[in-house]
């Protein structure tokens, strides 16, 4: 894939956005909406069936995908700080609740992804972090980065769900909203 001039220029997110897609279980997106399309730059056209990865930043550590993907193959739901990429090269940042759909077999059917614009102590805090994994991972690989990362969590006595409720603030505020916006998709 080609890779977009980056712009030092974040994009201020609406707090009330409501932004949502739907991806199959390899990161095809299958729906985005309206808010997604208009905050990333793209047309809901050029999103629908290309992979995920065409918003990811590239200071955007692998590590925390390879940690998501662990975690949503395993059935299991996911919330993260993510750093993402517009069409024309600016960023923004969201919180995002990953979602798992499995079908009547139990196999994963659909990776639903919820968005709310980030507060911005959180980024403060988690921008430090994602630094630090990135140079690890260009400079020594992703075991390293991911060793630095799990010791990260274990030295502040937090697993990566704390970890994520503590960059949140008031995370009972979030789940709250991610809640009510599920039953809208």
């Amino acid at each position: 894939m080609e890779r977009k001039k980056t712009i030092f220029e974040e994009v201020v997110i609406d707090p009330m956005a409501h932004i949502v897609s739907k991806t199959d279980k390899t990161g095809r997106i299958v729906y985005a909406n309206e808010a997604f399309a208009g905050i990333s730059g793209y047309t809901r056209a050029e999103l629908e069936g290309k992979p995920h990865n065409i918003v990811r930043h590239p200071y955007m550590p692998k590590t925390i995908f390879k940690f998501m993907w662990s975690r949503l193959l395993k059935k299991q739901n996911f919330y993260a700080f993510v750093k993402n990429l517009t069409k024309d090269g600016k960023f923004y940042w969201v919180v995002t609740d990953f979602e798992v759909k499995c079908d009547d077999r139990g196999e994963i059917e659909f990776i639903y992804a919820y968005r709310k614009a980030a507060p911005k102590k959180g980024v403060e805090e988690v921008s430090k972090l994602y630094q630090k994994l990135v140079a690890l991972e260009e400079r020594y690989g992703m075991h390293e980065a991911e060793e630095f990362f799990l010791k990260y969590l274990k030295d502040n006595k937090m697993n990566y769900n704390e970890y994520v409720d503590y960059l949140l603030g008031n995370s009972s505020m979030f789940k709250s909203w991610f809640t009510s916006l599920k039953k809208i998709k």
